[in-house]
């Protein structure tokens, strides 16, 4: 028995979209390796998105064995230590661009922002004077504030009905540059506590001998 169409119905990592039948595109001749397990690819492509994943299966068996998909179900979210207000927003935007929703996306990125400048005291009603007041206390440079002033400009755009279409590519550098806010803001701190930890309890010790 070769490949099973019940490994078409799942999880669209792309989109999102829950328990679909994908499209079987093409696939490999099976392949033997030096110890002798039978092994193919087989692509398929979501009908929602048209995202495409590869399906690695055994067939030293019958019926054929899943062994791996890539990529695999998985969180999107590429920062450590996120609130989960901020967090939501962030995995929001990136499963709007994967999908093709480059306006939706525009929107969740500044909402993300919003929700980080709140987790930081910073209380202020407008995002301008937000990025402004992070800068102010530290938390971000100058440089930052340039990127998150263009990221709230096109979170308005994408909110609101107008002759002005944002690309993905616009959307994506907006997405890189938020991410490496985020690592600043939640990531860098807090490794740098679990790395600084550590080296206390030593100088502690040295000290109580």
């Amino acid at each position: 028995m070769g490949y099973s169409d019940e490994f078409n119905y799942r999880d669209c990592p792309w989109c999102k979209t829950k328990n679909i039948a994908f499209v079987k595109i093409a696939n490999t001749h099976r392949v033997t390796d030096s110890k002798g397990s039978v092994r193919e690819w087989t692509w398929l492509s979501c009908p929602r998105c048209a995202g495409v994943i590869s399906i690695e299966t055994s067939h030293n068996i019958t019926p054929a064995r899943f062994v791996q998909v890539i990529p695999d179900k998985k969180d999107d979210i590429e920062v450590e230590h996120l609130p989960e207000d901020v967090k939501q927003y962030y995995q929001n935007a990136i499963t709007a661009l994967n999908a093709g929703i480059a306006s939706s996306a525009a929107v969740e990125l500044r909402r993300t922002l919003e929700a980080a400048a709140k987790t930081q005291d910073v209380e202020e009603r407008t995002l301008v004077k937000a990025v402004e007041k992070l800068v102010e206390k530290g938390l971000i440079t100058t440089s930052f504030s340039t990127v998150l002033s263009h990221v709230r400009k096109i979170g308005n755009q994408g909110a609101h009905a107008s002759d002005v279409q944002l690309s993905e590519d616009e959307v994506r550098l907006a997405l890189s540059f938020t991410t490496q806010m985020l690592r600043n803001l939640f990531e860098v701190p807090q490794n740098l506590k679990r790395i600084q930890e550590p080296i206390e309890e030593v100088q502690s010790d040295v000290e109580s001998v």
